[in-house]
C-alpha cells in the first residue's frame, strides 16, 4: 500500500487552489467545477468530496462525478 505522490484540487480551467480545504470567495448560485487530481497511490486511490464534515452526494444543487482512472 502506497500513499499518491499528490493530491491537487483544481478548478476547470486547471489552476489549483492555494488551499485545497478552502475555495472561493463566490456569489451565491455561482456554478463551479472542481477537479480533484492524485497520482502514484497504490491501490488507486478513492476520492470523497465533503461540505464540512457533510459528504456531498447528487441533488439538484450538486453533482458529482466519478471518473474512471487515468493510467499512464
Amino acid at each position: 500500500m502506497a500513499k499518491p505522490d499528490y493530491v491537487r484540487i483544481q478548478d476547470i480551467s486547471g489552476s489549483e487552489t492555494a488551499n485545497a480545504s478552502l475555495i472561493g470567495p463566490y456569489n451565491e448560485g455561482t456554478v463551479i467545477t472542481l477537479v480533484c487530481v492524485s497520482s502514484g497511490g497504490k491501490p488507486v486511490a478513492q476520492l470523497n468530496w465533503y461540505n464540512n464534515s457533510s459528504p456531498l452526494q447528487d441533488s439538484t444543487d450538486c453533482r458529482v462525478i466519478q471518473q474512471l482512472p487515468f493510467i499512464h
